[in-house]
């Protein structure tokens, strides 16, 4: 994974139920997402876990699709990104020149006596764990969305679907009361379409006999390989894929650095120490936050 997901992004491990769907979906390793796609994942919950929106794959897929780059003269494959599709703009990019952030990458490591949250209850990939040629992702109108959905779809549009759009760098790294505050504003600037969300959520809780709604993830993918055994932080190459498996071409990494190396080429890395150090300090979001409780309860 690359370090700036961490330090500028807010992602944290083990990754959100949503962002593992959306990895699942798209069939894609964590790697394989360009950091602002990574900050789009982010500023999406983010936004939905302050308004007590529920995620929604189909809210994702109907705001964004998923591109394909290729360059050079072999067509290789490059990072996939997601854009917003025309007219339903709400979010910015989080940084629109994020250079030099594959150089900066740390491994995860399988820890003895836990189950490792990438893999299923069958030890299954719950998402690639390599690079695997993208495949478009469904896009969704509103006829696919269910009422609770469409009427979130119809608050963010209203709030942010024109410009100014809502300003994902600010919102991920500002601090808690400027967020707390456009918040406000925005449910008071769209109240109508906020209290028709919350009626629609009574009304989805009403049928469902008062448990909240869960969204389930979409089919296994294809080929999403097998796990290598476990590995540490290390500045060698990446672990390489079964030879069953037919990854696609991940660009070099020039230069490869790591967080800290020793002699030998791996790292001896204190994980909370890392933690306290190089992510609280840099990352300004609600300890609310889902991805940030279960980064916290899986490292104490």
């Amino acid at each position: 994974m690359y370090e700036c997901m961490i330090t500028r992004l807010g992602v944290f491990l083990p990754f959100s139920n949503f962002e593992i769907s959306v990895l699942h979906h798209c069939r894609v390793a964590p790697t394989q997402f360009h950091p602002n796609s990574w900050g789009f994942l982010k500023i999406y919950q983010f936004v939905s876990q302050a308004l007590e929106f529920p995620t929604s794959l189909k809210i994702f897929f109907y705001l964004f699709h998923m591109t394909k780059p290729f360059s050079g003269l072999n067509n290789k494959q490059q990072w996939v990104s997601f854009r917003a599709i025309q007219g339903r703009r709400v979010f910015t990019l989080f940084d629109e020149s994020f250079h030099d952030f594959k150089n900066y990458f740390f491994k995860v490591q399988v820890v003895e006596g836990h189950h490792p949250f990438f893999l299923d209850d069958n030890s299954s990939p719950r998402f690639p764990l390599y690079w695997l040629e993208a495949s478009p992702c469904e896009k969704y109108g509103l006829d696919d969305l269910d009422e609770v959905e469409a009427a979130i779809v119809g608050f963010l549009r209203e709030v942010w679907g024109r410009a100014p759009y809502l300003d994902t760098k600010k919102f991920l790294q500002g601090s808690p009361t400027f967020v707390q505050a456009q918040l406000e504003m925005a449910k008071a600037n769209a109240q109508e379409s906020y209290q028709r969300v919350q009626k629609a959520k009574a009304r989805s809780r009403a049928r469902t006999g008062g448990v909240r709604a869960v969204i389930s993830p979409p089919p296994p993918p294809r080929n999403v390989g097998t796990p290598s055994q476990p590995i540490v932080i290390s500045s060698s190459t990446f672990s390489q894929p079964p030879p069953s498996a037919r990854p696609s071409s991940e660009p070099e990494n020039k230069k490869r650095k790591t967080l800290e190396s020793g002699s030998s080429g791996e790292v001896k890395a204190d994980a909370l120490a890392f933690v306290r150090k190089n992510i609280y300090p840099n990352v300004r979001i609600s300890m609310d936050d889902v991805s940030v409780r279960r980064h916290d309860e899986w490292i104490f």
